[in-house]
């Protein structure tokens, strides 16, 4: 199944063979540990992309907290080694604008979370995560209405303004898609029992309160799935990787076969090659973010750009959001080739399974999911944005209509 959105620029950015006479050093800092392959992962791995193209000569990752993150940065900054610093991670706000004042000439990039104040000096982006997180909840109903499962899960970390958009989108496609289902395919929704279920109850949802404790995660999601929840969508970065291996343990040991419920859904990269009970992925493409930062210091045009373009927004219409299709897939197992996580052998199973899983499911799940895709491009459907538009949309009123 294809992703049948627009094509754009921003993708272009993901090739391997550009190359440069100019050169930068990228510093990452994150509170997360790249190696939860995660949301740290993704700008980690956006550095590397560019240092492959001969943009970047070194990556430099480091590991900070809220309370050292303010001196972690500044030493940074101070040491003028770095044409860009990455900082990872909402919590992180405070700290960077004040290193950032403090360093004007120093190149920052801060992701999810607006600055109190437009800096001459830090790429700000933002991103629609409601957009992707309505798609792979619309896919997720679809499945538990094919499969007669009452519910569908969803594990999230910290709560925040950033998740309350992943929670109310993915909450918002369940019931978009329960509703195109019931006017498409009204057989099929009159015998669901999810359709059975108040709407508040759809979902079942817990915040692990941590996005770097697997154990938490497996927990929440044994809960989910033990409770009638055939999907469960990980929001939680490391965290998550505790939903997988209980997906994985609940297969094996009941014999249950691939193709089959309960399924995960990864989150922010391509997921699908950590395990074989991943059925898709909401995108977040912050490795692009990252990359077009560095292009823009390379060319000497990232404080024009700043200037001009204070809050970056990335979302479906850039292709800064999506789900995976299989050409995205295949170019984060190149990714993942090149890295050594994966060998080619295993990349060569990795897309048969892929199209496997694809293939396991009836064509009118995914037609349900690509119609949520072409409504969100048409600009047809009003998806909560609880973090974008805080105002006029308040987690306590939407929790009122979805739980």
């Amino acid at each position: 199944m294809r992703w049948k959105g627009k094509g754009c620029a921003l993708l272009l950015a993901a090739v391997w063979l550009t190359t440069s006479a100019a050169t930068i050093d990228v510093a990452v800092i994150s509170i997360v540990p790249k190696e939860g392959l995660s949301w740290t992962f993704l700008h980690w791995l956006g550095a590397m992309v560019a240092k492959t193209e001969g943009l970047v000569g070194s990556v430099t990752d480091v590991l900070t907290t809220e309370v050292t993150a303010l001196s972690d940065l500044a030493t940074l900054a101070e040491s003028r080694r770095y044409g860009l610093i990455v900082v990872v991670g909402w919590q992180l706000r405070p700290a960077v604008e004040a290193v950032a004042a403090e360093f004007p000439d120093q190149n920052f990039m801060m992701t999810d979370v607006k600055l109190t104040a437009p800096l001459p000096n830090v790429f700000n982006v933002l991103y629609q995560q409601e957009q992707p997180s309505a798609v792979v909840g619309a896919l997720a109903a679809a499945l538990a209405v094919h499969y007669g499962m009452p519910h569908v899960g969803l594990v999230l970390g910290r709560e925040g303004a950033v998740l309350h958009e992943f929670e109310m989108g993915y909450k918002f496609g369940v019931d978009w898609a329960l509703n195109k289902i019931g006017r498409d395919y009204p057989d099929l929704l009159a015998a669901a029992p999810i359709a059975q279920k108040p709407r508040q109850e759809r979902v079942l949802w817990t915040y692990t309160g941590s996005f770097v404790d697997p154990a938490l995660g497996r927990a929440a999601t044994e809960a989910q799935v033990l409770a009638g929840a055939g999907v469960v969508y990980n929001v939680a970065g490391a965290t998550g990787l505790g939903i997988f291996s209980y997906v994985d343990d609940h297969h094996r040991e009941r014999g249950i076969p691939a193709g089959l419920p309960p399924f995960a859904i990864g989150v922010d990269l391509v997921q699908e090659w950590m395990s074989p009970h991943i059925i898709i992925s909401a995108l977040k493409r912050a490795d692009l973010a990252v990359r077009q930062a560095i292009e823009l210091i390379v060319k000497g045009e990232f404080r024009d750009y700043v200037a001009a373009h204070p809050f970056v927004w990335y979302n479906f219409a850039n292709g800064g959001m999506g789900v995976t299709d299989l050409a995205t897939f295949e170019l984060f197992l190149d990714y993942m080739l090149y890295l050594g996580k994966i060998s080619t052998d295993d990349r060569a199973n990795l897309i048969a399974h892929w199209h496997y899983m694809r293939n396991a499911q009836p064509e009118w799940v995914w037609n349900v999911m690509q119609e949520m895709i072409d409504a969100i491009m048409r600009e047809e459907v009003e998806i909560p944005r609880p973090f974008g538009e805080p105002e006029k949309w308040r987690i306590e009123e939407l929790r009122k209509i979805y739980g």
